[in-house]
């Protein structure tokens, strides 16, 4: 199975190559790849020899490799079913052909990939002959090995070429797990049998065709959306949401009001995606979380990073607790009553809020409050709300994007430290005019 893999993957990456562009106007023969080449390295370099000129482009990429080559008019037959390197990842060698693709274009791009096919042979100066009809020319069903006489080799109900590309089984093996018939098996797990994927024309190796946040399986079985189209009811609002949310994801209205226009409250808790630069990958003394009534999924919508602001980062940062945070939304969302929340360390409050109060008693947590980060210089306090039996300093948002955790009893010291060394300077200035 590694071996066929790695052919499919070698003929899938040339595709790609031609799909962009790179080889438009090669006038050459090209080496057709084997299954047999299989280093592995973590680099994607792609030469294209055209008549004109020769380009090379390296990027990295976990995704699986090939390097094509120009061959010239007496390369033998061995050197013509050969190439430089081929570098095999079982789990995604397909991923790439059909990434960023709807599951409308899946059964469209097989009939390409199998046209590609046809292109690489006559290029490579083989005859083009497809005796089986399964798409996969002679001269290439050697290299697969499967047999050119027999469109479904292992008689297992998928052709081959759909069982190399689309469900990524054995096409010499009607049982590629030793269970399961392979047109009964569910390759990506979803609910849906590869035969009634491919029948449906959705992806029978990726669990959500349509991007949706919906498994295939649950869009047909459960809430009988349409698993190739992320927004069934055409409101705005993908189905993911919808069944998330509570709205109908089969019509644009719910109880009477029309669901993108619909508010509803939601939380975007500690452990989201949305927040991981903060929670995940911070070193502040505390995690977020924010509330929101809004249209459709907030955590869709939201990302979350520590503050990139110079009053947090650099001239007030001896005040401010942990690295602030900053809110950036993009496409059309829709928000409002928005809600910040910092649920703080127990250990640093322990630690560094107890015992030094503030002029009017406040210790623990209610020394910290939240401080708006302008885009000009300095920090504007806004009303700051405290839930002590659980750790948490939150406040409304409305509207401001950029927040930082303010000790107060350290801003207290440096505003009155500042006050004496300014006094102190004065009158040194006193005394120099007196002298």
């Amino acid at each position: 199975m590694k071996k066929l893999i790695a052919f499919i993957t070698a003929l899938t990456m040339v595709f790609m190559t031609a799909c962009s562009g790179s080889t438009e106007g090669d006038s050459s023969k090209t080496a057709l790849p084997t299954a047999d080449d299989t280093s592995s390295v973590s680099e994607t370099t792609t030469t294209t020899t055209t008549s004109s000129m020769t380009t090379t482009t390296t990027q990295t990429t976990a995704y699986p490799q090939t390097t094509t080559s120009a061959v010239t008019s007496d390369t033998s037959a061995a050197d013509t079913l050969s190439s430089n390197s081929v570098t095999v990842k079982k789990s995604d060698y397909a991923d790439r052909l059909f990434a960023e693709r709807s599951g409308n274009d899946l059964m469209d791009t097989l009939e390409l990939f199998k046209k590609y096919l046809i292109e690489i042979v006559e290029k490579s100066g083989k005859p083009v002959t497809d005796t089986d009809k399964d798409g996969i020319p002679d001269v290439l069903e050697a290299q697969a090995q499967t047999d050119p006489e027999k469109a479904d080799t292992d008689g297992d109900g998928l052709d081959d070429l759909v069982e190399l590309v689309l469900t990524r089984t054995d096409p010499t093996n009607p049982m590629t797990d030793g269970k399961t018939n392979d047109a009964k098996a569910d390759s990506d797990k979803d609910g849906l049998s590869n035969e009634r994927e491919i029948a449906l024309k959705i992806s029978p190796a990726n669990p959500d065709t349509d991007s949706d946040g919906l498994n295939d399986g649950d869009e047909v079985n459960k809430y009988h959306t349409d698993p190739l189209k992320s927004d069934t009811d055409g409101d705005t609002i993908n189905d993911g949401d919808e069944a998330e949310l509570g709205t109908d994801p089969l019509h644009p209205v719910t109880n009477g009001i029309a669901d993108n226009k619909h508010y509803i409250k939601q939380t975007i808790p500690e452990d989201s995606e949305a927040l991981r630069m903060v929670n995940k990958f911070g070193e502040s003394p505390y995690k977020v979380s924010l509330e929101y009534e809004a249209v459709g999924s907030a955590k869709r919508y939201i990302l979350v990073s520590t503050s990139r602001h110079a009053a947090v980062t650099n001239y007030m940062k001896d005040v401010v607790v942990g690295s602030g945070v900053e809110i950036s939304s993009y496409g059309d969302f829709k928000s409002k009553n928005g809600v910040i929340k910092f649920r703080i360390d127990k250990d640093y409050i322990n630690k560094n809020l107890k015992g030094k109060k503030l002029a009017n008693g406040a210790d623990g947590i209610k020394r910290l409050a939240i401080y708006a980060v302008p885009d000009y210089i300095g920090l504007e306090r806004i009303k700051t709300q405290y839930d002590e039996a659980n750790g948490i300093v939150y406040a409304q948002m409305n509207g401001i994007t950029d927040f930082a955790l303010v000790d107060e009893y350290l801003y207290a010291e440096r505003i009155v430290k500042s006050a004496e060394e300014y006094q102190k300077y004065m009158d040194q200035q006193k005394k120099n005019t007196v002298s």
